[in-house]
């Protein structure tokens, strides 16, 4: 048996008053042999007794599996401890306490490729969870928190911390992701629409561009080659917007990296749903 103790890297919203608070921490014993920190999720069965873990300290994750993956977590291996959740009597929230002994903690490093395949499951898990049809019955507001909620599972994948508006704009301004600001400003427009498929593409599209600029801003935290960061920051630093240009626009490499990364995402994310 190995225990291990995760540090929530944000809030995650589950539920109304109910939430985990970002810094907040849990341990728990996984029977499974060889499991390591970064396998927990993606191991089957430590994935299952983890599941199991929190649904008996009251913490439905079945469907909210967005939660399950180490892009939420800092993940440790600790001495022998156990499980632990309090429950506040005014709110519904964790109070997780610490055991063990504090251990230093290495820089984590985001993976390119393994990030890619968490945004993916983000995608696939919203479709499964029956998100989308939530989406189309809700009204303007429940909508936007089935989006904020889905981009939480996009920060914790990609790294990123960018806020998330939505604001009036012309019809043909979809968004955009504004790095003096650090901010995606969606257009409220897409609120209206009870398909939220293009929503969720243009979210992931602008997600990319923060996580551009974070490989910018922080080169040694993730695994994109050098010389595709510079060409990165070059684009930001000489950036043509599509009302001067809207075919050197289309050309920069930064949007050609988003449209593919968005496109990509979501097609395989839900051809893993609808397979």
């Amino acid at each position: 048996m190995a225990t291990f103790e995760l540090t929530a890297r944000h809030q995650m919203y589950l539920g109304p008053g109910n939430q985990i608070n970002k810094g907040e921490r849990l341990t728990m014993n996984i029977h499974t042999m060889g499991v390591q920190p970064y396998s927990i999720f993606s191991n089957p069965e430590s994935r299952r007794q983890a599941i199991q873990q929190f649904s008996v300290n009251g913490i439905d994750v079945s469907s909210r599996q967005y939660l399950l993956n180490t892009g939420h977590w800092d993940i440790r291996r600790i001495p022998d401890a156990t499980f632990s959740k309090s429950v506040e009597s005014h709110a519904s929230q964790f109070d997780l306490r610490n055991h063990g002994l504090e251990m230093p903690r290495q820089k984590e490093i985001i993976d390119d490729v393994e990030m890619k395949k968490g945004c993916i499951e983000q995608v696939r898990n919203f479709y499964e969870n029956g998100n989308d049809l939530d989406f189309a019955d809700k009204g303007l507001e429940s909508r936007c928190d089935i989006v904020s909620n889905f981009y939480e599972g996009l920060k914790g994948e990609m790294g990123i911390d960018a806020e998330l508006v939505f604001e009036n704009k012309p019809p043909q301004n979809l968004g955009g992701y504004n790095p003096a600001t650090n901010r995606i400003e969606l257009n409220s427009k897409y609120l209206e629409n009870p398909d939220c498929e293009n929503l969720l593409n243009t979210l992931i599209h602008e997600s990319r561009h923060a996580f551009q600029k974070k490989c910018i801003e922080a080169p040694d935290s993730v695994t994109v080659k050098d010389n595709i960061i510079d060409v990165w920051k070059d684009n930001f630093n000489n950036y043509i917007s599509p009302e001067f240009d809207f075919e050197a626009y289309e050309n920069q490499e930064i949007e050609k990296d988003a449209n593919y990364y968005a496109d990509s995402v979501m097609r395989k994310g839900m051809d893993t749903y609808y397979a």
